[in-house]
């Protein structure tokens, strides 16, 4: 018997079966690249001024698949007024298909810190789903420090009182936990408002207060 010899159109029909197969395996789109505005935004919300971006170079720690996710960048800045050098190796920033381009942080043991071009500042914790309302409290009771260098301090009495006071001014309310969360009342203020506890500790506390829907987080330390 003489072996098959494959013809042009034996193997043109093969060609087109594995490329018809091909086309059937989802291919996920390059993430956008990393501009220099948005890689600004994001070291500004960190806390750097005057910040000036020289380059954004992509796939620098990563090589191969999923190396458009990382991107470096070269540039200075200040911090506290003291000047800050942006390296290659400093200051990596990544993407995700949710979020977009980002810069995290972990500090302690529970809490990640975010930064993203499109959303800002945002934090995430897991201590305080641990904690049952009674372990809140107890924690929560006493005087707080802004931890931004503000004046204002904040105390929260086991009468279900609270008062803030800055060097210039104070304010007094009620408080009481609700799930997990605080609803605060203002002396001479219009109804009560949420306080969303966003972590707390016996020496930390974040918290982000909502007024007509816009909240921003607010840290203190304990006094």
């Amino acid at each position: 018997m003489r072996p098959h010899i494959p013809t042009h159109r034996t193997t043109a029909i093969a060609v087109l079966t594995i490329l018809s197969i091909c086309m059937c395996i989802p291919v996920r789109a390059e993430p956008p690249r990393l501009t220099k505005k948005d890689a600004k935004r994001i070291l500004e919300d960190q806390g750097y001024r005057d910040v000036s971006i020289v380059a954004v170079i992509h796939g620098v720690k990563m090589v191969g698949p999923g190396s458009d996710d990382s991107a470096a960048v070269l540039g200075v800045g200040r911090l506290n007024g003291e000047l800050v050098k942006f390296d290659l190796d400093d200051k990596i920033l990544l993407y995700d298909d949710d979020i977009g381009w980002f810069d995290y942080e972990f500090t302690g043991n529970s809490r990640l810190r975010i930064w993203t071009a499109r959303t800002g500042y945002s934090e995430n914790f897991a201590e305080k789903n641990s904690l049952s309302e009674a372990e809140i409290q107890k924690m929560l009771l006493g005087t707080w420090k802004r931890k931004d260098g503000a004046d204002d301090t904040l105390t929260y009495f086991c009468n279900g009182t609270w008062q803030q006071r800055t060097s210039n001014q104070s304010a007094a309310g009620t408080w009481k936990l609700v799930d997990g969360n605080l609803q605060c009342t203002q002396q001479g203020g219009e109804g009560p408002y949420l306080v969303e506890i966003m972590a707390i500790s016996p020496s930390e506390y974040a918290c982000r207060v909502v007024v007509d829907g816009k909240a921003g987080p607010i840290r203190f330390r304990s006094k």
